[in-house]
């Protein structure tokens, strides 16, 4: 391996590691304003959402690998989110209502019922 190409992967895994690392913040703070993950929804190369507020009219999103935040229960408005929108996705999460206690022990209390 030459210089060239050892300086080309090392750029390669920063980009990786960036890319990843800025899902995973995305992840944490989706979770903060009171979204549930889903681990085991359908395989879509995705992390499922649930926000527990039923009148929240995004309150089911898909966190995809790429950082990309898209919403599955209303695209009327588009709501979507690439990974390089920070400004639109922090203005999105400002808008996220924060569930209060019933409504998240609500959606625990369904998760077992189903499961």
């Amino acid at each position: 391996m030459d210089t060239d190409d050892w300086v080309d992967r090392v750029d390669l895994e920063q980009k990786i590691d960036q890319a990843g690392s800025a899902t995973l913040d995305r992840l944490q703070l989706l979770v903060q304003k009171g979204y549930q993950p889903d681990f085991g929804g359908e395989p879509a190369g995705a992390i499922w959402l649930y926000h527990p507020r039923e009148s929240f009219t995004h309150k089911q999103l898909l966190l995809h690998g790429s950082g990309l935040v898209t919403s599955t229960s209303d695209t009327s408005d588009g709501c979507r989110f690439e990974r390089d929108e920070t400004a639109l996705f922090n203005t999105f999460l400002k808008a996220v209502p924060v569930p209060s206690f019933w409504e998240r022990t609500r959606r625990d209390e369904s998760m077992r019922t189903l499961g």
